[in-house]
């Protein structure tokens, strides 16, 4: 559980170029993100950068019984989306019981919160999946892609 913080400032030693994420997991379950202020923000001067402020991704384990809920996710450009949900098709795991609710994505300078857009990955057709509530800071709703 991880509530009330400040996720940002990421690391990277001189000459790799790993992805970042503000909060990242390659397989979990029972995680709570709850009222945080998500910000990958990695300038990708060692060319790496970020993948998402919240980057859930099925490579080792899948992911189960997450919410994500009254979170501030902060745009930038320097990062592909803002949150990936869980369910990418080129990873062995999909998730199950993802529940984003009450979260506001900022658009940024290109009005889509990261380059591409504010969300990937997330499966509404998986079980116990939710998408409900998360809205842009002018309060229309964000959609999943």
């Amino acid at each position: 559980t991880i509530t009330d913080s400040w996720l940002h400032g990421q690391y990277m030693p001189s000459g790799e170029n790993w992805h970042l994420d503000a909060f990242l997991s390659n397989g979990a379950s029972n995680v709570v993100l709850r009222h945080n202020t998500l910000a990958c923000d990695h300038d990708g001067s060692n060319d790496g950068g970020c993948s998402a402020n919240v980057g859930i991704f099925g490579d080792f384990a899948k992911n189960s019984h997450y919410t994500v809920d009254h979170n501030l996710f902060v745009a930038s450009e320097g990062m592909s989306y803002c949150t990936y949900g869980g369910s990418t098709d080129s990873k062995p795991y999909p998730a199950d019981n993802m529940v984003f609710t009450n979260n506001v994505f900022q658009r940024g300078t290109n009005g889509k919160c990261g380059q591409y857009g504010p969300v990937a990955a997330f499966d509404p057709s998986r079980p116990g999946n939710r998408w409900e509530n998360n809205i842009w800071e002018n309060g229309q709703p964000v959609n999943f892609e």
